[in-house]
């Protein structure tokens, strides 16, 4: 069995995701690898750049998702793919690199892992769930054309695109949460079709509860505050709901003597952070080991996210041992225990996410999180043995 991963960004959790598995199935013997991009696929700022400029000159949207043609690339990658040795494609994310028209042509087995609900909907990353977006469930039309929306319905040719070239689209689709697997079966493109839910990988050798105080010292936090931690790839992703911390922090003033934020991440030094609440920028942080330290050292992780798929801040958060408050949107309540290991704040009521962060730092909370390790690992090469058993 030899599986060849494409992934086409090389950052955010769907990479995340690609390199943690990839590296589970070579551990477990699994001749697993990633396939190496072209050089001018790399180029992930600039390319991101030149696309969110196009689609913005195009259509305008109030769906803070981020957005993807899917017209970019060309059949070089594919014929790669094709003349390899490899018995299974997986894709992760594969918009970024094959354009919409070539994916079917891809001959290998394929297994595709839905890390967002673009393959489904139009250009957007996800629907617009703080405004009840179904689109993806209805079919795009002239009628339900949002009201927020202007200029060219550019989710809907894009989604009439995928419509014509992927109907005769063989592949095994995976879904890190039921939330999206449910989506994904009951939106207008895939109706019926099955979809496997295997929860990302997450080694918890890496990622356990370190003592608190030590992990303090580390990043030289005080021993005497309670922390509240967040962060994301970047602050100008809208969907992460950064922009939102700053009213949420204005209900939690009576803490205020008490309380320390720290953030990592890119760009954060251009957050706007209420004066009189101390906050503490870490910058990136890439290792992982050290990550989970963070976890350890902060009383509390806040994801404010307006939608999420399977958030790995939230999963790792917890299985450090530290409660996450967020909203209850997408997969997050497949992570969080409501009251049991987090809060599930009612979606997009500040005041609501506000006591749920006073909740938990009024309360003490156990680590609870299954052995994601061997679980995702045992439904992933399950998946891997039936597609190799089939006859496409």
């Amino acid at each position: 069995m030899k599986i060849l991963h494409i992934c086409g960004l090389y950052e955010g959790g769907g990479w995340i995701a690609c390199k943690r598995l990839n590296a589970a199935l070579v551990e477990y013997g699994i001749d697993s690898s990633i396939y190496e991009l072209p050089v001018q696929s790399k180029n992930v700022l600039l390319t991101e750049k030149q696309r969110k400029q196009i689609v913005h000159l195009c259509s305008g949207t109030s769906n803070p998702s981020a957005r993807n043609l899917g017209l970019f690339g060309g059949m070089k990658i594919v014929d790669e793919l094709n003349s390899s040795d490899a018995d299974i494609v997986h894709l992760h994310i594969p918009e970024c690199a094959i354009p919409i028209h070539a994916i079917p042509k891809i001959r290998k087995k394929i297994v595709w892992t839905l890390h967002d609900s673009w393959p489904f909907c139009g250009t957007e990353q996800h629907p617009n769930l703080p405004e009840h977006d179904i689109r993806f469930i209805d079919g795009y039309n002239v009628r339900n054309f949002p009201k927020t929306s202007s200029r060219f319905d550019l989710d809907r040719w894009v989604w009439m695109w995928k419509n014509h070239c992927w109907k005769n689209l063989h592949a095994i689709f995976i879904a890190p949460s039921q939330w999206e697997a449910e989506c994904f079966t009951n939106s207008f493109l895939f109706h019926g079709k099955p979809c496997r839910v295997i929860p990302n990988h997450l080694d918890c050798r890496v990622f356990f509860k370190y003592d608190k105080m030590i992990s303090r010292r580390i990043f030289n936090l005080p021993l005497d505050k309670k922390i509240i931690l967040f962060g994301a790839n970047f602050i100008t992703n809208k969907v992460k709901g950064i922009h939102l911390i700053a009213d949420i922090v204005k209900n939690l003033l009576p803490y205020e003597d008490n309380i320390l934020f720290v953030d990592f991440g890119k760009n954060f030094d251009q957050m706007i952070f209420p004066e009189n609440i101390p906050c503490i920028s870490l910058g990136n942080i890439a290792d992982e080991s050290v990550m989970a330290k963070l976890y350890s050292a902060a009383d509390l992780f806040i994801c404010p996210s307006l939608i999420e798929n399977y958030p790995y801040t939230c999963l790792e958060s917890i299985a450090c041992g530290t409660p996450v408050v967020a909203f209850r949107v997408g997969g997050i309540p497949e992570i969080i225990q409501h009251t049991v290991n987090g809060y599930l704040a009612t979606p997009y009521d500040l005041n609501s996410f506000a006591n749920g962060i006073k909740f938990c730092l009024q309360h003490s909370f156990q680590s609870v999180i299954k052995n994601y390790f061997s679980e995702s690992l045992s439904l992933h090469l399950s998946t891997y043995t039936q597609i190799l058993a089939e006859t496409k």
